[in-house]
C-alpha cells in the first residue's frame, strides 16, 4: 500500500509541534477559521490567551508566509492601522508550513467602515509624510539622521503573494514600468496555464489586447504625481474587519510600495466597502484626474490574479470585456 506524501497532520500532532516550537506546556484547539488559500486554527495557550495559526501544506507555503510576515511588520511599523502581530513561521514535518499570529477577535465590517477608510488613507500617506519630514529636517544637525527613511522606489524587499502565487516586486523608479511588468507577468501565467485549444485562443486574444493596452498605459499616468505608498496589496472585505477594542483591522496582506489607488481596486471588483468607507478615504486623498480609467486597469490586475488562481471559468468573459473597454477608452 502506497503512503500518501500529502497526508494532513492531525490536530494533536499540530498541537505537539506548536508546544515544541513555542516552548509551551499545554495548548488546546478552539475552532477552525479557514480561508480560501490556507486553513486557520485558533488555539488557547496555557496562560489563557489565544493564538491564530494559518496552515498551508503546499510546497512554497513558507515563501508565502515569509512575505506575509514582512508585509505585516511593514504595516505595523507605520502605526497607522491595526494588523495582527506575527509570532513565528514553522515548517510542518509532513509538508508545508504554519504561521503563528496574535489572535484578534475580528468580526465582519459594520459600523467601522468610515474608520477603516480614514486609516487606509493615512497608511497611504505615511511614506510621503516621512519624505516631507526628512526634507524639513535635512539642514538640522542630528535630526535628519534620526528621521525614519522614506521609500523612494516602487516594489518591496521580498516576494509577497496575492493568494498563493508570488508577485514580482523588483524595485523600479517608474510606476508605469512596474505596473506593466506586473500585468505582463499575470498574462504570462495565463498563457502557461492554457491546457486546451479554447484556453489557448483566449490567451492569444488577451495577449493581443494587452499589446494595445500597453500603448495606452503611459497616458493613464500622465500629469499625475505618483509617489510610492505602502499598500496592503489585496484589500477587500474578507481581508478586513473590526474589533471591539482595536478598531478596524486588516490582514492577509501582500504588501509592496505602489500607487495608492491600486489598493482600492479589489473593493470594486468584489464589492463590500460602503460609501462611508470611500467618503472617508477620498476626504484625505481626493480622486486624481483620470481615476476611473486607472481603476479599470487596477481592476484588471485583480481579475487576472483570480484567473491565475482559479482558472478561466468564472472570469474569462469579464476579463476580455474589461480589456476591450480599456482599449476603447482614451486616457483623460
Amino acid at each position: 500500500m502506497k503512503v500518501q506524501l500529502d497526508i494532513k497532520m492531525e490536530d494533536n500532532e499540530l498541537e505537539d509541534l506548536l508546544k515544541e516550537r513555542l516552548n509551551l506546556n499545554n495548548i488546546a484547539f478552539v475552532e477552525n477559521r479557514n480561508g480560501y488559500i490556507s486553513e486557520g486554527k485558533v488555539f488557547q495557550t496555557e496562560d489563557g490567551s489565544r493564538i491564530f495559526v494559518k496552515v498551508n501544506r503546499k510546497q512554497g507555503a513558507r515563501l508565502m508566509f515569509e512575505g506575509e510576515v514582512a508585509s505585516l511588520e511593514a504595516l505595523k511599523n507605520t502605526n497607522e492601522i491595526r494588523v495582527p502581530n506575527p509570532i513565528k513561521i514553522m515548517n510542518i514535518p509532513t509538508g508545508g508550513s504554519a504561521l503563528v499570529m496574535e489572535f484578534l477577535d475580528i468580526t465582519e465590517l459594520s459600523n467601522q467602515q468610515a474608520a477603516l477608510g480614514e486609516k487606509l488613507a493615512r497608511l497611504h500617506l505615511h511614506n510621503d509624510r516621512l519624505r516631507r519630514r526628512a526634507k524639513a529636517t535635512e539642514c538640522t544637525v542630528g535630526e535628519y539622521e534620526r528621521s525614519p527613511i522614506a521609500v523612494e522606489k516602487f516594489g518591496f524587499d521580498m516576494a509577497t503573494c496575492v493568494g498563493f502565487l508570488p508577485q514580482p516586486v523588483s524595485w523600479s523608479e517608474n510606476w508605469t514600468t512596474y505596473f506593466s511588468n506586473l500585468l505582463d507577468y499575470r498574462i504570462g501565467l495565463i498563457e502557461k496555464q492554457a491546457s486546451s485549444p479554447v484556453d489557448t485562443v483566449n490567451a492569444h486574444k488577451m495577449r493581443e489586447l494587452w499589446t494595445e493596452i500597453l500603448l495606452l498605459l503611459p497616458g493613464h499616468f500622465r500629469n499625475i504625481d505618483i509617489k510610492p505608498s505602502l499598500l496592503h496589496g489585496d484589500l477587500h472585505v474578507f481581508n478586513s474587519g473590526e474589533t471591539k477594542h482595536d478598531g478596524p483591522v486588516i490582514f492577509d496582506p501582500a504588501s509592496f510600495y505602489g500607487h495608492s489607488e491600486i489598493d482600492l481596486s479589489v473593493g470594486f471588483v468584489y464589492p463590500g466597502f460602503n460609501q462611508q468607507f470611500y467618503d472617508a478615504y477620498f476626504k484625505l486623498i481626493p480622486k486624481a484626474p483620470g481615476f476611473e480609467g486607472r481603476l479599470d486597469l487596477y481592476m484588471l490586475n485583480q481579475i487576472l490574479n483570480y484567473w491565475n488562481h482559479f482558472g478561466p471559468k468564472q472570469c474569462r468573459q469579464r476579463t476580455i470585456d474589461l480589456m476591450k473597454k480599456i482599449t476603447d477608452t482614451k486616457p483623460q
